[in-house]
């Protein structure tokens, strides 16, 4: 996409050349123009003995598709409709205005370049999330699946299948990551129980840390916000997953996660909306409520990264 706006800006470029050839003389006559930001104002009079300044006519520098400087005539093409402004004075010209639109032209072109490379960064970010929560719940699931009295390795190795068959995303933007499967497979295959939960867990940490290390680009650097917002997420949603596991296994010492998932859910957009899912959940063992927070909790990741693009 970004490739696409540099490709745009210089063939457009092509047309933005001051014209040495001497044109008609014909267009609006103007008294006073101006350049404030995005915006380009002319300006001409009205009366014959109380003249008043009036303005003719008016442009947003990123609708200019062209823009031609003939001395003390200036040609600006928007929507393919040439509009011609002309000065009268002698000695008067437009070469230092144009000069200018030129510059600002230029400045809004890079702002466009960067609002894309935001936007597909963005993107990319919500591409990566929604494998990433994947890759969890399939992993906190192995976990859950390994801590009962007879384990069900056809499951076991459903799941191990699914989280395979989850990760098959390469990153552009974003830091490169790479998961591997094979020792996982391996133990399952073997059905080795220690062996499966300790590659389960080799598969969350590194998932873990990659989020927990992850950073916009130098050039992105007020990107900076939304990432923390989304690490912070991604840590609240391993804490979720864990208290789950926890419970499962009798785990029953888990005052301190509570508070420490309720202080980090404080800090999320919405977080007093959220915690009133989570309340119930805490108190339950019932699996539907689990699998309803999990998914209101992963929309409510997706919609915040969604509002950000």
């Amino acid at each position: 996409m970004v490739n696409s706006a540099e490709q745009n800006i210089a063939t457009t470029d092509k047309n933005l050349i001051s014209k040495k050839e001497t044109p008609s003389s014909k267009g609006i006559i103007v008294a006073k123009y101006e350049l404030n930001q995005n915006e380009i104002r002319f300006f001409s009079t009205i009366g014959l003995f109380n003249k008043q300044l009036v303005l003719a006519q008016e442009f947003l520098i990123d609708e200019l598709t062209s823009i031609e400087n003939f001395g003390n005539r200036l040609s600006l093409t928007r929507n393919g409709t040439p509009y011609n402004f002309v000065l009268k004075r002698k000695g008067e010209s437009f070469t230092e205005f144009y000069a200018q639109i030129l510059n600002a032209r230029q400045e809004c072109q890079k702002k466009l370049q960067r609002i894309e490379k935001v936007t597909n960064q963005k993107v990319e970010l919500l591409k990566f999330l929604n494998k990433s929560l994947q890759i969890i719940d399939i992993s906190f699931d192995i976990l859950m699946k390994l801590h009962v009295t007879r384990i069900d390795w056809d499951l076991v190795a459903t799941d191990t299948k699914r989280l395979n068959d989850a990760f098959s995303f390469e990153t552009v933007m974003l830091p490169a990551f790479e998961l591997n499967f094979s020792k996982l497979n391996l133990s399952t295959s073997r059905q080795n129980p220690k062996g499966t939960a300790k590659e389960t867990f080799t598969v969350l940490k590194a998932l873990y840390d990659y989020f927990i290390g992850l950073k916009p680009p130098d050039n992105l650097v007020d990107m900076n916000p939304v990432f923390e917002e989304i690490k912070t997420m991604i840590i609240v949603y391993y804490t979720l997953n864990d208290l789950v596991l926890a419970r499962l296994v009798g785990d029953k010492d888990n005052k301190r996660e509570i508070i420490h998932l309720q202080e980090l859910i404080v800090k999320l957009p919405e977080g007093a909306n959220f915690k009133l899912l989570l309340d119930p959940f805490l108190g339950s063992k019932n699996q539907f409520i689990v699998d309803e927070v999990r998914g209101c909790f992963k929309d409510h990741l997706r919609n915040y990264v969604l509002q950000e693009i």
